[in-house]
């Protein structure tokens, strides 16, 4: 009788967490294509874990920190120093086809690097290598040795901001398409694939290359960054507009948090 009584209590223990874990009507993100996700809240040391446990990042310095105001959950903090976070797999982050990359960002600077596929040496000027960042507050998209192109909207006003940028390639030709909270902002050409793909890593949070005269890329991020996505695909609009009004994130973490609670509760 006793055992049943345990039994029970754990079921309705496991019940009332799954109501709270996963309320009724919460959104995920989009998981077709994504080849990438850090939501942040999984941090050991300095590695930063990928929640399809594919591509752990590792933080270059220690400035960065993690923070408990993140827009779900945990953030990182960059404090504006030239530290960036490294994501290894050039194979799986090509970028010389279609690709979307995505991130939560809380701001009050005119620059700083988001995302990048890039060198991780200081320095350098590598052609072909891409940065998605912040100039004079509105998204902006850089290809070493091609061009630049600046969206409209500014997103500097210390608020959370749900960024993207998608690239469709036509042979070395792409349409670049900025996002900001679920809505387009700007669209452009840039011959993104005119120099060949190279194994640069993915970086988080700054771009180290200068231009040929010497000049940073973009300057360090200084601010919050969160639920940072990498896809393989172009995602639409409405693709956009779920992972922005997502509360939960990657659906595997949220349920993999549940399995931890659940065979915790099994053993006691």
């Amino acid at each position: 009788m006793a055992y049943i009584m345990h039994k029970l209590i754990v079921s309705i223990i496991l019940l009332v967490l799954i109501v709270m874990v996963v309320p009724r009507g919460y959104t995920e993100i989009v998981e077709d294509g994504l080849v990438g996700y850090w939501s942040f809240d999984q941090i050991v040391g300095k590695t930063v874990k990928d929640g399809l446990k594919k591509h752990d990042g590792a933080i270059s310095k220690g400035n960065i920190k993690s923070a408990n105001n993140g827009k779900i959950g945990k953030a990182l903090l960059f404090d504006g120093e030239p530290d960036f976070v490294e994501i290894d797999g050039a194979n799986d982050f090509i970028a010389n086809a279609d690709f979307t990359w995505c991130a939560w960002i809380k701001t009050k600077e005119d620059l700083g690097g988001i995302v990048a596929k890039t060198p991780s040496e200081f320095d350098t000027d590598a052609q072909g290598a891409k940065t998605f960042f912040l100039n004079a507050g509105t998204l902006t998209f850089d290809t070493g040795w091609v061009g630049v192109i600046n969206g409209l909207k500014t997103v500097n006003d210390d608020k959370w901001h749900y960024v993207a940028v998608s690239a469709e390639f036509k042979d070395i030709n792409a349409t670049l398409q900025f996002y900001v909270d679920g809505k387009k902002d700007f669209q452009g050409p840039m011959a993104v694939g005119q120099h060949p793909e190279d194994d640069f890593p993915i970086l988080i949070g700054l771009d180290p290359r200068v231009f040929a005269e010497g000049d940073a890329i973009s300057a360090p991020f200084n601010g919050l960054i969160d639920e940072v996505s990498v896809y393989d695909r172009v995602l639409t609009e409405d693709d956009i507009r779920q992972n922005f009004e997502s509360d939960k994130g990657l659906s595997v973490e949220v349920f993999g948090k549940l399995a931890v609670t659940w065979g915790s509760l099994k053993h006691k």
